[in-house]
């Protein structure tokens, strides 16, 4: 974690973590400073780790995450993540890995719209009642008392 903060940040004055009003804890961390700092929880979510967007390691931490939380979404998956880590631009960071998961791609495809076919001459000229028909068979059905079913279905067609 130390590695990709020092390869990503020049130090704690970088202009990207102004806004995050940076710390160093003992370990040589940066940690972002909350509102929240006086809650009785732990170090990580009080103080949680700042990370950039753009490095390999956080977008193989998110990916992990989200295959981790069943390929949640882009609201659950910062929620989980900002317990322990402040990802800059975190949002867009998940988006895009969420964008570029196999899975969610293939259960959120678009249904195919079929164009419903040209109905048979039979269907739409005029006709009298079951002079058009279709028939369909079912059986053999095994009754209680042994002996065997066939059930004929006629259909009107017009």
């Amino acid at each position: 974690m130390l590695l990709i903060q020092k390869e990503s940040f020049k130090d704690v004055n970088d202009d990207k973590l102004k806004k995050l009003r940076p710390i160093i804890d003992c370990n040589g961390l940066i940690r972002a400073k909350t509102n929240i700092s006086n809650r009785h929880d732990t170090i990580d979510f009080k103080f949680p780790i700042i990370f950039p967007s753009d490095h390999t390691v956080v977008k193989l931490l998110v990916m992990n995450s989200h295959n981790d939380l069943l390929h949640a979404g882009i609201s659950m998956l910062m929620s989980h993540l900002r317990e322990k880590y402040w990802i800059i631009k975190g949002r867009k960071t998940i988006r895009n890995c969420i964008r570029n998961c196999v899975k969610c791609q293939r259960f959120k495809a678009k249904k195919c719209e079929l164009t419903p076919g040209i109905l048979a001459k039979d269907r739409v000229s005029d006709a009298a009642t079951f002079e058009i028909v279709g028939v369909d068979l079912a059986g053999p059905l095994y009754l209680r008392n042994g002996p065997k079913a066939y059930i004929v279905l006629y259909t009107c067609a017009v």
